[in-house]
């Protein structure tokens, strides 16, 4: 184990033109050895001390009485919202056990339905929109084979209704008597 005060330059970056200086330092509240870079004034509090200083760790408190509450609303990375729930909610069942969340869209159906979701009941956005949850974009789904039939089918129809409008513009040309064959534009004879 190095000595407190001991130094260390490390190379970073893949040729290695810079160079950091490093400090082995203790913690000043909790005493914890470990390397800080060198341009800090003064010894800095350890993650856990500065945490706890700042009210990020409070112990026993969670939810709104904790330090870092922001309301419960998370926004994950795949677009869709989590909301946290107590557990003495009655759709605390639905949460994720490791963070207390849910999905919005699941807990607005199943405040809508009055019970807890089975976990293979899907909630489809009609509109596509995963963060607009409002109750008529929400449709519930008994299995995730109708989910995958429902968004297939919604997506051949857009396909096919653009490839109607391509047709329709052709045809109109066709009709007004300009019309492209092989690079050329030919003026139908009246």
């Amino acid at each position: 184990m190095p000595d407190i005060g001991e130094r260390r330059k490390v190379k970073r970056g893949d040729k290695g033109y810079h160079t950091d200086t490093y400090i082995w330092l203790a913690c000043p509240e909790c005493r914890k050895e470990r390397w800080v870079k060198k341009h800090y004034p003064s010894p800095p509090l350890c993650r856990v001390c500065n945490a706890r200083r700042n009210g990020a760790l409070s112990q026993g408190c969670s939810g709104s009485a904790h330090g870092m509450w922001n309301g419960g609303r998370i926004k994950t990375r795949g677009g869709y919202i989590r909301i946290w729930l107590p557990s003495d909610s009655p759709f605390y069942s639905m949460t994720d056990r490791a963070n207390h969340t849910v999905l919005e869209h699941r807990l607005v159906m199943a405040t809508f339905l009055g019970r807890c979701l089975e976990k293979l009941e899907i909630v489809h956005h009609k509109d596509g929109d995963k963060q607009n949850n409002s109750l008529e974009n929400l449709e519930l789904l008994p299995s995730r084979k109708e989910h995958l039939v429902d968004t297939f089918l919604r997506r051949r129809i857009a396909e096919l209704e653009s490839r109607v409008l391509i047709l329709e513009a052709e045809l109109t040309l066709v009709k007004t008597g300009s019309y492209e064959m092989r690079g050329e534009v030919k003026q139908r004879k009246k």
